[in-house]
C-alpha cells in the first residue's frame, strides 16, 4: 500500500472529527498556509480561532460536528477542490469584514463620497483589497510601472530607460494586470475605484 497523502487524513477527520487528531492538525496546517496569504488577517486575527470558526460554520455547520451535507455528498469526488474553494471564500469574506470594520465615516469622505451605500462600501473595501494584493504581489519596479501605466506620469519611473523599452514594459504590465484582476476575482468597478481614489495617494506618492 502507498503512503497516505495529507488529504487522506483530512477526509478521515471530516468523517470522524472526534477521534482523529492527526487529521485535525493536518487540516489546520493547510488552512494556515492559505490564511498567511491574507496579510491583514494574519497580523490581526488568530489563525486557530479562525480555523475553528471555519469548521463550525462551513465544514460542519454546527457544533455537533456533523459534516455539512454538501461536503459529504462530494467526499468521494472533488471534495478537495470544493473545500479549497470554500476556504478561499471564507477567508475573503473575513478579510472584507475586517476591512469594513476599519472604515469610519471620516475615512470614507476622504474619497469624496457623500452617501455610503452598501454597494459603494463594498467597492471601497475591494479597492483596499486590491491595494494590499498589489503591494504583496509586485516588486517596487513593477509598482512604479503600474503607476506610470495607470496615472500616465513618467516621474514614477526613477531610472534611465528608452521610450521603446518603457513602451514594452508598459505593454507587458498591462497584460499582467489583466491577468492579476482575473486571477484574484476582482471586479472592474472595484479596480476603477482603486485607480481613482487609492493608487496615487496610498501607493504611488509614497514611492519616494
Amino acid at each position: 500500500m502507498g503512503e497516505k497523502k495529507p488529504w487522506d487524513y483530512v477526509i478521515k477527520f471530516l468523517l470522524n472529527p472526534q477521534n482523529n487528531d492527526e487529521g485535525y492538525w493536518i487540516f489546520y496546517g493547510l488552512f494556515k498556509r492559505e490564511f498567511k496569504k491574507y496579510d491583514l488577517l494574519e497580523k490581526n486575527l488568530n489563525s486557530l480561532d479562525l480555523f475553528h470558526d471555519f469548521l463550525i460554520h462551513i465544514i460542519f455547520k454546527n457544533q455537533k460536528w456533523k459534516l455539512n451535507p454538501t461536503i459529504y455528498s462530494k467526499i468521494d469526488d472533488k471534495v478537495v477542490s470544493y473545500i479549497y474553494a470554500s476556504l478561499h471564500n471564507f477567508l475573503k469574506t473575513k478579510y472584507r469584514e475586517f476591512l469594513a470594520r476599519e472604515y469610519s465615516k471620516d475615512e470614507i469622505t476622504e474619497y469624496e463620497i457623500d452617501e455610503v451605500s452598501p454597494v459603494i462600501l463594498d467597492l471601497i473595501i475591494e479597492a483596499k483589497e486590491i491595494k494590499e494584493k498589489i503591494i504583496s504581489s509586485f516588486n517596487q519596479r513593477d509598482i512604479r510601472t503600474i503607476c506610470f501605466l495607470l496615472l500616465g506620469d513618467r516621474k514614477y519611473i526613477n531610472e534611465e530607460i528608452s521610450d521603446d523599452a518603457l513602451y514594452q514594459r508598459k505593454s507587458r504590465m498591462k497584460k499582467r494586470l489583466k491577468e492579476f484582476v482575473k486571477e484574484n476575482g476582482f471586479s472592474l468597478e472595484g479596480f476603477a475605484y482603486f485607480q481613482k481614489y487609492i493608487l496615487k495617494s496610498e501607493i504611488c506618492d509614497k514611492l519616494g
